[in-house]
């Protein structure tokens, strides 16, 4: 009898060991993240002469000289940014900026580098005069896709601005059941100027604002995250106090968003090199139930990181660092990466 006693007590220890060993496997680092990246592409064209869109520079015979061989190196330069960010596990969302049409996404997931991650798009074509968009990928195993909007953005203080690119708007549900409202954003460049195209961006903001208010009155511990390229600094008027932003979470108000690059910013980092120095235009605002809840995917703000390898920048005829660009008139049969910088950040489930 006391034999038997034994025998069974080791069986039933193994057994549990061997199930603990297997819930072990099964909750590797990697399954315990969720990845978020941001990339303005800077014109991601292919070599297509569109129809009512001013893409002629990226075409064969445009200013560029935009051939298939170009084209196809540029989507191969992208790849090769996006798969290094993490190569043991790929961002389970990316915002993409400068994006022609769906087609060159479709490029873009069926490289080498790419098309092992099963990427799906979410894309919607925008009235913008250059033709370029925004753009979402996400990986189904980690998020499960509800619904999208594009948000268009028409600035009717100004009958004479071009059109612009639309705010892509996708809901859905992680892997750990939390709902993600993201926004990927392309503000109005500063052409002209700052000052006179501030007031554009600030319109962005405001319409912006009011589809962050909605969530938030729908639910105060909404999850929302906005990603892009908004054209101003993180303590410019437009991101600080028409978006209503902050450093850190605000106790007194709680829909007040986390600007976490606004650190970064102000400790002289940027993503956008300008005239010998460097703008942090490329941003990721999250709602503040993002860093406190208890449960789920959390963000710790400290872990946001600008992607800057040697092989992103050189040296210019001044000494001072900047981006390889897509397309250099000085090497006009070299192809880059793009003018801006990449932002990332990983969550870690609690």
């Amino acid at each position: 009898m006391k034999k038997i006693i034994i025998i069974s007590s080791f069986l039933l220890f193994a057994s549990l060991s061997l199930q603990a060993q297997k819930n072990s496997k099964s909750k590797s680092p990697k399954d315990q993240q969720f990845g978020f990246m941001f990339y303005n592409t800077e014109n991601l064209f292919d070599t297509i002469d569109t129809p009512n869109k001013k893409d002629e520079e990226y075409t064969p015979k445009g200013r560029n000289l935009w051939t298939s061989d170009k084209y196809n190196k540029k989507v191969s330069n992208i790849a090769k940014v996006i798969s290094s960010i993490s190569p043991s596990n790929f961002p389970s969302i990316i915002g993409l900026t400068e994006i022609e049409n769906k087609a060159v996404l479709e490029d873009l997931l069926n490289t080498n580098s790419m098309k092992k991650v099963k990427y799906q798009i979410v894309h919607e074509e925008s009235p913008d005069e250059r033709g370029i968009d925004c753009a979402l990928l996400y990986r189904p195993e980690e998020f499960k896709y509800i619904s999208h909007k594009a948000i268009n953005v028409t600035f009717s203080f100004d009958s004479a601005a071009r059109k612009t690119r639309d705010i892509l708007y996708v809901k859905g549900v992680t892997n750990s059941n939390d709902t993600l409202n993201i926004f990927v954003n392309h503000w109005s460049s500063r052409g002209g100027g700052k000052e006179k195209s501030e007031p554009k961006r600030i319109f962005t903001a405001e319409i912006m604002r009011h589809y962050v208010d909605s969530l938030f009155d729908k639910n105060i511990n909404a999850n929302i995250i906005l990603m892009g390229d908004f054209n101003d600094d993180p303590t410019d008027k437009s991101t600080e106090i028409t978006l209503k932003t902050a450093a850190n979470v605000d106790v007194s108000d709680n829909k007040k968003l986390v600007n976490l690059l606004y650190n970064k910013f102000k400790a002289g980092e940027g993503t956008l090199p300008y005239k010998g120095s460097w703008n942090l235009f490329d941003q990721i605002f999250v709602s503040p139930n993002l860093i406190t809840k208890k449960t789920g995917y959390k963000i710790n703000p400290s872990d946001i990181s600008i992607f800057k390898p040697e092989w992103l920048t050189k040296k210019d005829e001044k000494g001072n660092l900047i981006t390889i660009r897509t397309y250099d008139k000085n090497s006009p049969n070299e192809v880059g990466f793009s003018d801006h910088l990449p932002v990332y950040i990983y969550l870690n489930k609690k």
